[in-house]
């Protein structure tokens, strides 16, 4: 491990326990200041509602789209500006007006039709806009598209907020006027100031902020005084206990020398609990070492022997080709990929007479020495027997009750084949293991038919059935462990004998010889694995027939 510089527990928590106070006061800042404005916003727009609904109890909206057509002022028009001025000289808003939008985009945007004044306010501003007159620059260009909008809006309200240099921060609330036929002629048009309100809400932001800093603050110091005396320091002493234990076993190679100093933690809590607990995993460790010592030396015993077992066991299979290079009648490869453990996959390949080619596949259900050794038992079985001159099927009845005798739960799948290389017959039991693959000269590989007998070893005296076909020039035949199949990407994924079956199909365009078909079926379940570790052995073996 690299020696990577480290901090101190106690910075660590004085930079967490600040961190947390900060964002504390930004959360409770946040709330406080999203809660406050929301309400004030909503009892401002109340406010300018009520102002809307007052006004508009005013407005006779059909005198009005006269006076707006004609230009000229009625005697109602006239009342109605008082009313307006009146309720503005009772309000807190800043502004009372109706407007009717123009067009958009330009700067004479709206024409106003009332503008509600304060007393004084002609004297200290001049004129103020009244019927016929238009906005100008009174109101941003891009207004015309909320007047527009809100003479849409229906029976709601439409709210803008805007600022401006003169009148800084501004909400603003906008009303349709119908006339008798429903249809809007212009907006009631309602400003409240919020410049107050802003700055109300930028204290109690600060206010807020500064006081929960300042209360973290002080919960901080006391918290890690506490925490101090509590958790850092014996922590601390614990760790340089930990690490002398750590430097002793680097210079003391007998467990047995090894001693950890008692950090002499009594908190009463938890921490000394995890003290004791360490001064009893120490002891524990100690003692395991010496016991890990002795096992490491009998394991390195056991894995040279079992090194050497796989060897012995891999030499029992035929690994040497061309086997039969003087036979013109056939050709024949096998190749077996082992997994991490011993395991039971194993083929044989042999002459039982000058005519006759047994083939074998088989696999014993387990790992490790015991499914070796009854792998070479059952293989050497079958090969005496068939020698022997038996019918296939006869070869396993006798291989299966010489199995079952002594059997302890281990069993056995196997194929055995014998073709005559004179006619091309081709006998075969299969005893519960994976269908073998048959391609006919010019077709595609097909699945054997083969009528799946009982497993070898599981119960003496049951029966085998034996079936026959005939191998013509150029068929091609292919036996297989079920390790092929199930081979198991890292996703979960498994080879599969569809894909398998259509992988040997195009292999047989890429390449003619033996090895190198089934190399191009060992890369493909490589790739396939991307990296997973095979579970499972893999044996392959493909017999071409060619006859006399």
């Amino acid at each position: 491990m690299e020696n990577r510089p480290r901090k101190k527990l106690s910075r660590k928590m004085i930079g967490i326990c600040s961190g947390f106070a900060l964002i504390l006061s930004a959360v409770l800042g946040s709330l406080g200041f999203y809660t406050y404005y929301h309400n004030i916003m909503d009892q401002y727009q109340q406010y300018i509602e009520t102002i809307i609904s007052i006004s508009r109890s005013y407005i006779d909206a059909d005198d009005m789209t006269e006076c707006i057509e004609t230009g000229e002022k009625s005697a109602r028009y006239e009342e109605t500006q008082k009313s307006l001025d009146n309720i503005k000289n009772h309000s807190q808003v800043e502004f009372i007006y109706v407007i009717k939008p123009l067009n958009d985009g330009a700067v004479d945007n709206a024409m106003y039709v009332w503008n509600a004044v304060e007393e004084g306010e002609v004297e200290e501003f001049g004129v103020i806009d009244s019927l016929g007159d238009l906005s100008g620059e009174g109101f941003p260009e891009d207004m015309a598209g909320h007047f527009l909008g809100a003479m849409d809006g229906g029976e709601e309200v439409t709210y803008i907020s805007n600022r401006s240099e003169e009148f800084g921060y501004v909400l603003t609330g906008l009303y349709p006027v119908l006339d008798s036929q429903g249809q809007a002629q212009a907006l009631i048009g309602v400003d409240i100031l919020m410049d107050k309100i802003y700055t109300d809400l930028q204290q109690y932001l600060i206010f807020v902020v500064a006081g929960t800093l300042i209360v973290g603050a002080l919960f901080l110091i006391l918290f890690l005084r506490q925490l101090n005396k509590s958790v850092i320091a014996p922590v601390a002493r614990m760790a340089e206990s930990a690490e002398d234990f750590v430097q002793q076993s680097g210079k003391k190679p007998d467990p047995s020398e090894l001693h950890f100093r008692d950090p002499q933690v009594h908190t009463g809590d938890e921490v000394e609990l995890l003290s004791e607990n360490l001064n009893k995993m120490t002891a524990e460790l100690v003692e395991y070492m010496g016991n890990l010592k002795q096992v490491t030396a009998d394991r390195e015993r056991i894995g040279a022997e079992l090194s050497v077992a796989t060897s012995i066991q891999s030499s029992m299979l035929p690994r040497i080709f061309p086997a039969f290079p003087e036979r013109t009648e056939f050709d024949i490869y096998a190749e077996l990929k082992v997994a991490r453990e011993m395991g039971g996959s194993f083929y044989d390949l042999f002459l039982v007479d000058e005519n006759h080619l047994a083939v074998v596949m088989g696999e014993i259900a387990g790992k490790g020495i015991p499914a070796a050794l009854l792998m070479v038992i059952t293989k050497t079985l079958i090969k005496n027997y068939a020698q022997m001159g038996y019918s296939p099927a006869k070869v396993f009845s006798e291989t299966n009750n010489q199995l079952s005798e002594s059997n302890e739960g281990m069993t056995t799948t196997a194929f055995l084949g014998v073709v005559d290389l004179t006619d091309g017959k081709f006998e075969y039991v299969n005893a519960a293991h994976c269908t073998p693959l048959l391609k006919h000269a010019g077709g595609e590989f097909a699945a054997l038919p083969a009528k799946d007998c009982f497993v070898l070893g599981s119960m003496a005296g049951v029966p085998y059935w034996q079936q026959s076909v005939r191998l013509v020039q150029g068929d091609l035949l292919f036996l297989y462990t079920k390790g092929l199949p199930e081979a198991e990407n890292a996703s979960g994924v498994q080879y599969s004998e569809d894909h398998m079956q259509m992988r040997l199909n195009q292999a047989l365009g890429e390449a003619y010889e033996l090895p190198d078909i089934v190399r191009l079926m060992q890369q493909d379940v490589e790739t396939f694995l991307g990296g997973a570790v095979r579970q499972q052995d893999i044996a392959m073996l493909l017999l071409r027939y060619f006859g006399k």
